[in-house]
């Protein structure tokens, strides 16, 4: 992207360098020699109030041409960023590297399994009905991320973030949530059998899930703030 970037920039100037005007020139002849004719010219404006204005490129104010620049640069961004989701892969998914960005992103019903996710970021991402199976999300951010549906069965969600996350009727066996922090998140109707929930925050939920491991139980939660909450905890 900073390639795209950067011959962009190199284009634009390159191909009105020869159509710069400048607010203000002491060779106001235009001989490539400040000589007495340009300070006569300087000597004229003594006295008087002095505005700076603007360089044009192409009788374009330069202040104009770099706003539409860096919206044409943004929209650019976006369009890497879909392209980006539409070539993803099951083979390239298993290479990615850790860190990732999948923030915002559609990934409906996208095949993540066995991938490498650690640290991976998933912020506001729609993963409804997703494959995460035996996928490594450690320490990886689920903020706010739609799981509706989706199968997490076996995978590592280790000291994730998983705050305000929908997980509704997600399959959930044998994940495990060490440190995990699932605070407001919606588990109803998801599936937590045989999970792993040791240290991990379940406070604030909306709903709860059809089965959790032994000695762990769905209860009200009236600390939180929000009305007809629960939380997870052992009993």
């Amino acid at each position: 992207m900073r390639a795209v970037v950067f011959f962009l920039f190199l284009f634009f100037f390159g191909s009105l360098h020869a159509q710069i005007v400048y607010p203000f020139n002491p060779d106001s002849n235009s001989d490539s020699l400040i000589g007495s004719a340009d300070l006569i010219d300087v000597l004229s404006s003594f006295g008087t109030m002095f505005e700076a204005e603007s360089i044009t490129l192409d009788e374009q104010p330069l202040e104009a041409l770099l706003s539409t620049l860096i919206a044409e640069i943004n929209e650019l961004q976006g369009q890497v960023a879909a392209l980006e989701a539409e070539s993803l892969n099951a083979d390239s998914v298993l290479a990615l590297t850790w860190g990732k960005d999948f923030s915002g992103l559609d990934l409906q019903e996208f095949n993540f399994q066995e991938a490498s996710l650690a640290y991976a970021n998933f912020t506001q991402t729609n993963l409804s009905g997703s494959n995460l199976f035996e996928a490594d999300c450690f320490k990886s951010e689920f903020n706010m991320c739609n799981l509706t549906g989706a199968n997490l069965a076996t995978a590592n969600m280790f000291d994730s973030q998983m705050l305000g996350a929908n997980l509704s009727n997600a399959d959930c066996k044998l994940v495990y949530f060490g440190y995990a922090d699932l605070s407001g998140a919606t588990v109803e109707g998801a599936d937590f059998e045989d999970s792993y929930l040791q240290n991990a925050t379940m406070t604030c939920l909306v709903g709860c899930p059809i089965n959790l491991p032994s000695p762990y139980a769905c209860i009200p939660d009236d600390t939180c703030s929000e009305p007809d909450r629960f939380k997870i905890e052992a009993q």
